[in-house]
């Protein structure tokens, strides 16, 4: 098995790799939103009292090629810096994840996040009430939409770049009652219907 294991994922690209770090990192994230255990221990937590340090290698930009944390220099305080990190890492989470769609969702007492994987919408750690707002307006700003505009339906664009790919989202938000809900629509330019090598299975 261990064999297979080592072949198979030499074979296939980053995202599709399986008990590697950032599978077996992403299991625990399914798992823990399903037994409520992200106020516990999790990243959401400790991106709600920001007491975690940047690990993620996702470049996110805007169509002009400024990056996120450059559009939020000029307004950069606790709350502010906490959401770029928790969109870097629910972003890269995404990706990693072969999400197709982020769903990003205002509770009362939360900001609940889903991840669309074959077709499937799947819970993962919400983030404290707190970041709802900041996290969003991070994402306008970044897909150059109106942050003051809060009554409307908006959409817009931006890019990233992750493990050598490039990535494209297209961005769109509605109005609710406790915030705007959000839908980010995740693009892979080298993604499509794979090959049979790639595939990971021996011949």
């Amino acid at each position: 098995f261990a064999l297979y294991l080592v072949r198979r994922n030499l074979a296939v690209s980053e995202e599709q790799r399986v008990l590697t770090r950032a599978h077996l990192n992403y299991l625990w994230r399914m798992l823990a939103a399903r037994l409520h255990l992200r106020a516990d221990a999790g990243a959401a937590a400790g991106a709600a009292k920001g007491a975690h340090e940047d690990k993620t290698t996702i470049q996110l930009l805007r169509k002009d090629g400024k990056s996120l944390e450059a559009l939020t220099e000029s307004r950069r305080s606790d709350t502010s810096s906490d959401a770029v990190l928790s969109v870097k890492e629910l972003i890269e989470s995404a990706a990693l994840s072969r999400a197709t769609d982020i769903h990003l969702e205002p509770k009362q007492t939360e900001l609940q996040a889903r991840f669309r994987i074959d077709g499937i919408l799947h819970n993962v750690p919400s983030y404290a009430q707190e970041l709802a707002a900041p996290m969003v307006s991070s994402i306008k700003v970044l897909a150059d939409m109106d942050i003051a505009e809060r009554r409307k339906p908006q959409d817009g664009t931006f890019m990233g770049r992750l493990a050598g790919r490039t990535l494209d989202f297209r961005v769109a938000t509605a109005p609710t009652v406790h915030g705007e809900t959000m839908v980010i629509r995740i693009l892979d330019r080298e993604g499509g219907i794979l090959k049979l090598e790639k595939l990971g299975l021996l011949t």
